[in-house]
């Protein structure tokens, strides 16, 4: 019989395991604690999902559950169904996949999503949304920072220049 020891695990966002900017609108940053994953995404006034990644992303809408906690700012959130909901400084949130996001007001939204690997196995609803573009790599429910740190890197290597992180 095998016998698990659980350890305690504590990292901080502040030195991420890969932080992805984003054409100056959005800020990405992941740390890995064993099988979670934890995402800080911080989005600057303006920005909206369905014009700033829907391009490289190659989908209407996105296509990850997002579970997690705004520290600060607001979000407008649009499901496929015309569903709308705000989310605020201090809100816990389950966005399931099919929506687009924005940020309301002037000041940048900060929130933390948490993922885990076992989730990666649950198949995403596809109702509403269509299947992800073959490039891209669906690793964790979480994969919003994954998808776009790829595509990012990519047109980065493209261009000769290297994605910081």
């Amino acid at each position: 019989m095998t016998t698990l020891i659980a350890q305690i695990q504590a990292r901080s966002l502040d030195v991420p395991d890969e932080a992805v900017p984003m054409g100056g609108v959005a800020r990405l940053e992941t740390v890995h604690l064993g099988e979670t994953t934890v995402n800080r995404v911080t989005f600057q006034p303006g920005f909206r999902w369905s014009e700033h990644v829907k391009p490289s992303a190659g989908t209407d809408l996105c296509r990850v559950r997002h579970l997690g906690y705004v520290v600060s700012g607001r979000s407008g959130i649009r499901m496929a169904d015309g569903t709308e909901r705000e989310l605020a400084a201090g809100d816990v949130f389950d966005v399931p996949p099919g929506h687009d996001a924005w940020v309301i007001g002037d000041e940048p939204y900060v929130a933390v999503d948490f993922s885990l690997a076992t989730d990666a196995a649950a198949p995403a609803p596809t109702a509403h949304a269509p299947a992800p573009p073959k490039d891209h790599t669906m690793l964790l429910e979480n994969d919003r920072v994954r998808v776009l740190a790829s595509l990012l890197s990519r047109r980065h290597e493209a261009r000769g220049r290297h994605c910081p992180g």
